[in-house]
């Protein structure tokens, strides 16, 4: 679908663009073919950054040891939104709020 290829090829170029210097690696492949729904990005630390982002009201979530995923939905995901989403995350990871001990708790 070409909206999904959109919305997941701007997802990964603001990430590399936004966060990238600040320590996070895009993990998903960069071909559309081969992503599938989500893009998932490597990070020490993504459980906490995981809470840190959904107190922030972004929808992600973490999978062990060092994954954080984004699922990139046609119907309800807009380019805005995403947009949104790496601003506050890279205001996490800039400023090191996700490493505020609330957030160290356990993973749904």
């Amino acid at each position: 679908n070409a909206r999904h290829r959109s919305l997941t090829d701007t997802l990964i170029q603001l990430l590399d663009e936004q966060c990238g210097p600040l320590g996070l690696t895009v993990a998903s492949p960069r071909s559309h073919a081969q992503r599938g729904g989500h893009v998932a990005l490597q990070f020490d630390g993504a459980a906490p950054l995981s809470q840190a982002m959904v107190a922030r009201g972004v929808v992600v979530s973490s999978r062990k040891p060092d994954a954080l995923r984004f699922g990139v939905h046609p119907l309800t995901t807009t380019h805005a939104y995403l947009w949104r989403a790496v601003q506050i995350l890279r205001d996490l990871l800039a400023t090191g709020d996700w490493r505020d001990p609330r957030f160290n708790g356990p993973v749904i």
